[in-house]
């Protein structure tokens, strides 16, 4: 089967992630197993950039953890992918670079990033994202936030077309809020595309409003929670087109 290891924003913790995103409800409907770590400290968090005590970040972590999943055995090793919020998208963001090629897919929501000396390295990688115009807590145009400074999100999207060598885009109005923009001419086996959410806040789309969230500080803050896509079902319908195999191919 294929897996989708999922990582909460700051402050959360896996139940109340799963029942916003609805995510084991999709799982269910299409056949793939969910993963869904939790972060440590307090608030709860990923480590994506190190520390000077520890140079081990979560991805390294995460690389054991899908390790450990493969051996468990029931899944499709070239079928795993990554999505997060926030501070997990960061995470998300990070793996898609990660030399060791765990993940053939990734989608991320409101957590602008570029991991800019893992991907340096990296081959072609294929990426979703989402963010919200009105985000608060990880702002659209970039700046500090609680994780330290973010890029702008249209820096780190032109930087994503950079590293795939994309060549030009198109864009689409979905809904009266939400534009889609697809590069093309892209690296071989690389892949990017966008949603735009005017008016968006810092929230997965098309989530469960009726979910409190762990920290009730990123509840108030968390602003305008989108119902005209679902990014359960945009990630997935984007990751669930490709395998490792082919993007080790195109690498």
């Amino acid at each position: 089967l294929p897996v989708m290891m999922t990582f909460h924003g700051l402050g959360g913790d896996p139940a109340t992630f799963l029942a916003t995103t609805r995510m084991k409800r999709l799982a269910a409907k299409e056949n793939f197993i969910v993963v869904t770590p939790q972060g440590t400290g307090e608030p709860s968090r990923w480590n994506f950039r190190g520390t000077k005590a520890d140079s081990r970040t979560d991805a390294d972590i995460v690389h054991d953890l899908v390790a450990e999943v493969r051996r468990a055995g029931c899944t499709d090793p070239s079928r795993f992918y990554a999505s997060g919020f926030s501070n997990g998208a960061v995470l998300a963001l990070t793996l898609a670079c990660d030399a060791r090629h765990d993940f053939a897919a990734v989608g991320a929501v409101s957590g602008a990033w570029y991991p800019r000396r893992q991907c340096s390295a990296a081959g072609p990688t294929r990426v979703v994202y989402i963010h919200g115009t009105a985000d608060h807590i990880a702002p659209f145009r970039g700046g500090s936030t609680l994780i330290g400074v973010l890029p702008p999100v249209r820096q780190m999207l032109a930087d994503w077309a950079n590293h795939d060598a994309c060549t030009d885009s198109a864009t689409d109005q979905l809904t009266a809020h939400v534009q889609r923009t697809e590069w093309s001419g892209c690296e071989v086996g690389s892949a990017l595309t966008t949603y735009v959410i005017r008016g968006g806040g810092h929230a997965w789309p098309g989530g469960d409003r009726s979910v409190r969230a762990t920290d009730q500080r990123f509840l108030r803050a968390r602003g305008h929670m989108s119902q005209e896509i679902d990014a359960t079902q945009v990630i997935w319908d984007f990751v669930s087109r490709t395998s490792r195999f082919s993007a080790d191919v195109a690498r």
